[in-house]
């Protein structure tokens, strides 16, 4: 079939079949686009008509204002598709009489019951229905009504076959117009366009039929044809430089496969992070498979001036080949990273990845190396990443490019795994430490005073616990700022720690609050401890901003194992006890307790044990909602769960009773009573829903079936419920939470920490 037929079968399609099926669609899109701009004016319009009549009812209005503003609005929309009707309900007749108005239909009824605004669609009319709640300073007038009572209905009718019909003959007009236009002109331009391009055509079709082997491809970029046409000229060029890059690329085709194969395995993973040296060997052998490659190098700082070399050889080399290849990786260190010979010092590790057969020193001039370097100011690493091959393989320019690439993705896996170790480190030590003051943190504090109560019980001998508090600090952070407020921390951190032994342990337990645990120390002894630590800081001072000398001050409580605990919670309870008693005696005071201490903080546990119990009977535990809210917008995001108790008509915090329903096992049934409350509350938001949830919590064989029970009665989608589980127990019951959390991805949870 010739152009010129193929075109004006085209065109004839086009006129016949696409222009009316085209004209069938934009007129639904164009009847769709009306319905939803008639439906959404219908909500505008009863907006604004209640916004109008609010205005004026909050300045007080008679019966003659409402009659002519009703018919003023009639008398707006009276030649328009649209309509308002406003109508009263029983509780404003009550108090204002009845005024003319249509009867009431089914949807407006409905309305008045329901308290919603809907939009219905009968025959052709879209009628949205808009109730008038009572709002606070409605009641002034109204008031026999309450707060969200249904005073009135705002109905707003739109004709929508008349708005339809009249947009469609004038878009019908306007869109033939445009289409017969540029229809004629398409079909001259066409003829005219097919003449041309015929005698092109033929031209081009006698040189391909010549081609029939590789060399006559080469043929072509040889030979120069002048077509007719300038664009046909631009083609033939083009054909000759994909004949040119397709001999290029013909040559290395299995290379190139490889390196595509490499590439598919260049992915960070767990198991590369952990094993990147096995990795490493495993890549030098398939690289081998399509090229010789003798070795890979990588090296990183491992500290300021020292260097860890790993050198990946696929053969056994010799030990001159080893000295000599260690001698021109530290040249290449000195150069890249500009540092004197007698300062840099290189620690070189070898691995062989298959063992076959020995390289020869003498093969060591024909090995050229090609390296790249990487430097990173976060985390702060360098290092540089090198491949040995033959000299004969850079004279290819494909191989060439194909080491480029490889050294390139090899840095940047072998980068990122060192990166990311560096960060792991990082972690490992603040999962331990406080980063401000360098102290051991809350978390490890109770890890080590739960060991040295093992040791304490095993070799039968005592020690003591402080909970230490500074005394003033929100006054020093008031003062002089929180800047000048961690310096004191961190001097206060430091005297601390030279106060004891080195065997002590000095944690910050969090805030202004501090913790000693002192191995072998019975109460005789821990008190003198603790009037040297207060002695100390008598004698100590920090310069404030402002010159002045200000003296730290501490209340210290002192508790004593076994003598009044014999587990690390209860002891830390006696201790930390002591120490608001020490405070109330005017701050700066020691505190140890006496029989009758210990009496009043059993007596005080076990009555929150009951009133636990109790609460839990009763279900006296209520969750609190703490709006989460989007500081760029300040829309709420979210709602955070907390878990309280409500007690003659009060709210209990969560601090006075939460240590204790974790030592009873209350913590699991509270936790379920207050999750199951939140989602009957929020079930109908659209936020997402934060719950804090106690990891003591999830031990419990039945706890997650529960928790699914309970998203699926109250039918809320499990990606807006995000579980928040407290760090210290997170980590402390790793392999537990790692069940936890899988368990929750697979269900469609989120969780956080």
């Amino acid at each position: 079939m010739s152009l010129r037929k193929l075109l004006i079968i085209y065109l004839s399609i086009m006129v016949l079949v696409v222009l009316p099926f085209l004209y069938i669609s934009i007129m639904k899109v164009h009847q769709s686009i009306i319905y939803k701009k008639t439906k959404k004016d219908t909500q505008i319009i009863a907006k604004q008509t209640f916004n109008s009549m609010y205005q004026i009812m909050k300045k007080g209005w008679q019966r003659e204002d409402l009659i002519e503003f009703l018919a003023s609005i009639k008398s707006n929309f009276k030649n328009s598709p649209y309509a308002v009707n406003v109508y009263r309900t029983k509780k404003v007749e009550e108090l204002f009489g009845k005024v003319k108005q249509p009867p009431m239909t089914e949807d407006i009824i409905k309305s008045i019951k329901t308290k919603k605004q809907f939009t219905s669609e009968k025959e052709g009319k879209i009628d949205y229905i808009f109730p008038v709640t009572a709002k606070g300073v409605c009641l002034r007038c109204h008031h026999n009504a309450k707060a969200g009572d249904v005073l009135g209905i705002i109905q707003v009718s739109a004709d929508l076959k008349s708005i339809i019909s009249k947009t469609r003959k004038d878009f019908s007009k306007t869109l033939l117009t445009i289409i017969i236009f540029p229809s004629a002109v398409a079909l001259i331009l066409g003829f005219y366009l097919t003449r041309r391009v015929r005698s092109g055509i033929q031209k081009l079709n006698d040189e391909v039929q010549k081609i029939s082997t590789m060399k006559d491809l080469q043929k072509i970029q040889k030979n120069q044809f002048n077509f007719p046409i300038k664009e046909f000229n631009q083609i033939f060029g083009g054909i000759k430089e994909i004949v040119e890059k397709m001999t290029n690329i013909a040559v290395d085709k299995e290379i190139l496969e490889m390196e595509i194969a490499l590439l598919e395995k260049f992915i960070i993973t767990s198991d590369v992070v952990k094993n990147w040296k096995d990795y490493v060997n495993l890549l030098l052998k398939e690289i081998n498979k399509a090229m010789p490659v003798h070795m890979i190098f990588s090296v990183f700082k491992s500290g300021d001036e020292t260097f860890e070399t790993e050198i990946f050889w696929y053969f056994e080399p010799e030990a001159k080949l080893k000295k000599s290849v260690e001698n021109l990786i530290k040249e290449t260190l000195i150069q890249t990273f500009e540092i004197p010979e007698e300062e840099i010092e290189v620690y070189t590790n070898h691995n062989i990845s298959s063992g076959k057969a020995c390289v020869l020193s003498s093969s060591y001039k024909d090995i050229k190396i090609q390296t790249k370097s990487l430097i990173l100011e976060r985390p702060s690493i360098g290092g540089i990443i090198g491949v040995g091959v033959s000299s004969d393989n850079l004279k290819d320019k494909t191989k060439t490019l194909v080491i480029e690439s490889i050294l390139s993705t090899l840095l940047n896996v072998v980068g990122s795994v060192k990166a990311i170790n560096k960060y792991t480190k990082d972690l490992e030590y603040y999962a331990t430490r406080d980063p401000l003051t360098n102290l051991y943190n809350q978390r490890v504090f109770w890890e080590l005073i739960g060991y040295e109560i093992k040791r304490a019980s095993t070799h039968k001998y005592k020690f003591s616990l402080m909970v230490i508090d500074l005394d003033n600090f929100k006054t020093v952070n008031d003062t002089y700022g929180h800047r000048f407020g961690d310096k004191f921390l961190i001097e206060v951190a430091n005297l601390l720690e030279h106060s004891v032994k080195p065997g002590d342990i000095v944690a910050r337990y969090g805030g202004d609050e501090f913790v000693i645990v002192l191995p072998e120390t019975d109460l005789e002894n821990a008190v003198i401890i603790a009037k040297r630590i207060t002695g100390t800081a008598s004698s100590f001072f920090v310069q404030t901003p402002d010159g002045k000398k200000l003296n730290p001050q501490f209340s210290i409580g002192i508790a004593t194992y076994p003598d009044n605990a014999d587990n690390e919670k209860d002891l830390f309870t006696v201790a930390d006890s002591m120490m608001y008693k020490a405070k109330m005696l005017g701050k700066g005071q020691i505190k140890y307790p006496t029989e009758k201490d210990m009496q009043e903080i059993i007596k005080k546990e076990q009555e929150i044990n009951l009133l636990l119990i109790d609460a839990i009977n009763k279900g006296s535990v209520i969750p609190v909602f703490q709006p989460i809210i989007k500081s760029s917008t300040g829309e709420t995001f979210a709602y955070e769960v907390l878990s309280r108790l409500k007690t003659d008509g009060k709210i209990l915090a969560a601090s006075r009773f939460i240590e204790t329903a974790e030592k009873s096992g209350l913590i699991y049934k509270m936790d379920l009573i207050t999750i199951e409350k939140a989602l009957s509350s929020l079930k109908n938001c659209e936020e997402k829903i934060f719950i804090n949830l106690n990891p003591r919590s999830f031990t419990t064989s039945d706890f997650f079936t529960n928790i699914k029970s309970l998203i699926r009665d109250h039918k809320i989608d499990t990606e807006r419920i995000v579980f928040e589980i407290t760090e210290r127990d997170t980590v402390k019951n790793f392999p537990l939470l790692e069940s936890f959390i899988y368990k929750l991805k697979g269900e469609g949870f989120n969780f956080a920490i």
